[in-house]
């Protein structure tokens, strides 16, 4: 009898403390409000810098004179933003995914050359950015079902278009998920900038980085926990196996000194990929900073091989 009794509040205990455990895990790196209130703080730092005011400006000045909004409907109803350059004589556009927490005005540094090609250009605020709505960030699971609605919106505009898909970071891992979805021919090529392997591998090596914790229980009980709460599967969300089957062709590019998504993850998706594709390692750059660490290999790297594919 006593030792039914202790063992019912053992399993009562472990079942309180997994569910903390999950939620915590889903706090700090899945709601919306926590994770976007600590890259705005981090931001607040930023501000006090005279290049990334600049920066920003440009892009706030860029979306207001040469864009207009659009919106579209998600598959679970939500209503997503995004800002659409657009030139009438022009068939070629990119649509570029921003990453974790980021918000559209920290672009510029990586688009102003696609507006110096008077390239069409599609900013999406992936869900639970900016005004897209959204409770959760998406990791590029569900982000990847909604860029397919953004390239469907433009080639029910132009049959002819040309799109090329690209990325950073948690962006770079929704331009590759988006790749598994059925996507149309116009989409003739992708970027992926310090893409992650899977959301999974990600959050496991996040979680030995910074909390010095094993993957099992926490991941596992995390891992539950946003099925509930975000009705994604991290598991599932695996930029290798869509590689696997891919045929767009893809240019990798990765710097060397990244420590938020390793360095090491570049080479396993490289040798996944089966379709065409390039690889550009960039000395010494840290994360999301290859554009500004060697911005004229960075973008003649891109260029060269966009230009294989919008001909």
């Amino acid at each position: 009898m006593y030792l039914i009794l202790i063992f019912t509040i053992i399993l009562i205990l472990l079942f309180f403390l997994g569910f903390f455990i999950g939620k915590y895990f889903y706090n700090v790196s899945i709601d919306k409000r926590n994770v976007l209130k600590k890259y705005e703080e981090k931001k607040i730092k930023y501000k006090k810098d005279k290049k990334y005011k600049e920066n920003v400006d440009k892009m706030k000045d860029f979306i207001s004179k040469e864009t207009k909004e659009i919106c579209i409907t998600s598959f679970d109803n939500l209503k997503l933003y995004g800002y659409l350059k657009e030139n009438k004589d022009q068939n070629i556009y990119i649509i570029f995914s921003h990453g974790y927490g980021g918000l559209i005005y920290d672009l510029y540094k990586y688009i102003y050359p696609y507006i110096e090609k008077n390239y069409n250009i599609l900013l999406p605020n992936l869900r639970g950015h900016g005004k897209s709505e959204g409770n959760y960030i998406g990791m590029g699971v569900n982000d990847a079902k909604d860029i397919l609605y953004f390239i469907n919106y433009i080639v029910n505009k132009n049959k002819n278009a040309k799109i090329i898909l690209a990325g950073v970071s948690m962006g770079a891992a929704t331009t590759m998920l988006t790749l598994g979805q059925d996507i149309p021919k116009n989409v003739v090529c992708a970027i992926e900038d310090c893409g992650y392997t899977s959301v999974f591998d990600e959050f496991k090596y996040q979680l030995k980085k910074f909390y010095k914790l094993p993957s099992f229980p926490f991941l596992y009980i995390g891992k539950l926990y946003i099925l509930y709460k975000a009705k994604y599967n991290i598991s599932k969300a695996s930029c290798v196996d869509v590689l696997k089957k891919n045929k767009v062709p893809i240019l990798f590019i990765h710097g060397s000194k990244d420590d938020y998504v390793p360095f090491y993850m570049l080479d396993i998706l490289y040798n996944s990929a089966i379709c065409e594709k390039e690889k550009v390692v960039i000395k010494n750059a840290k994360h999301s900073k290859c554009c500004t660490t060697n911005k004229e290999k960075y973008f003649s790297s891109i260029f060269k091989f966009i230009d294989k594919y919008i001909k």
